[in-house]
């Protein structure tokens, strides 16, 4: 009997086309060969090698049927949205020292947090000054509750009178900006002068600068009203 000749496979060299693999579909290979696909999928990597003595159409079916079941990056059924994109910090009022340990126990009652400005590298947000009148030393705070923060203001540091100036829903998709600091008149006229806005009454105590990252306006109590003036724009 002669014996069977051995198939030798083709050279391929690249742009060039295998006329006897296309026309051998049964051909074997001889030596091994190895496709690695690498499917990224949600920190999953699928590795799947197809060794030799496989038939081209078996592993071609297998790589189909890899890449039909492979699930597009990031779409995942089942994977829940991340809780917060932007965490806000938020710390205790008993975090600042020099706060009146009365309006301490006040803070604490009303279940306020302090929220940081981002970046929260320094303590922020808790200020004092002369809001109401000349001489007399008053404390403004942003407090964090329920999912919104407010700013409070406690005149003469007294936790009975307090005035609630502005609100707003805290934004998990955004980082937190709000932040809060006492001005004089200098700053005012300043910044009236540079940009306008309403015309400033005369200034005889401090304001609080109240803003976000692109914009702020300064709020001035005079007369037993609350005025917004010019802030940095």
């Amino acid at each position: 009997m002669r014996s069977s000749p051995t198939i030798t496979p083709p050279s391929i060299s690249r742009g060039n086309s295998c006329t006897e693999c296309r026309s051998s579909p049964t051909a074997q290979l001889e030596y091994p060969a190895s496709i690695t696909l690498l499917l990224a999928a949600n920190g999953l990597v699928w590795d799947v090698q197809v060794y030799s003595q496989m038939k081209l159409g078996v592993t071609l079916s297998l790589v189909l049927l890899v890449l039909a079941f492979t699930p597009c990056f990031g779409q995942t059924p089942g994977n829940p949205p991340p809780e917060s994109k932007y965490p806000i910090v938020r710390l205790p009022p008993t975090a600042f020292s020099e706060l009146p340990k009365n309006l301490v126990t006040e803070l604490k009652r009303r279940g306020c947090t302090v929220p940081q400005t981002f970046p929260p590298d320094q303590r922020s947000n808790v200020i004092r000054g002369s809001f109401a009148k000349a001489g007399q030393t008053d404390w403004a705070v942003l407090c964090s509750m329920k999912g919104s923060t407010s700013l409070l203001v406690f005149w003469n540091g007294s936790a009975a009178n307090s005035v609630e100036l502005g609100k707003n829903p805290d934004d998990a998709n955004r980082f937190f900006d709000w932040f809060i600091r006492p001005v004089g008149r200098k700053f005012i006229v300043d910044h009236y002068r540079a940009y306008g806005g309403p015309k400033p009454p005369p200034i005889d105590h401090q304001g609080i600068e109240s803003g976000g990252e692109s914009a702020s306006v300064v709020l001035y109590y005079y007369r037993g009203k609350w005025l917004k003036l010019q802030g940095a724009d």
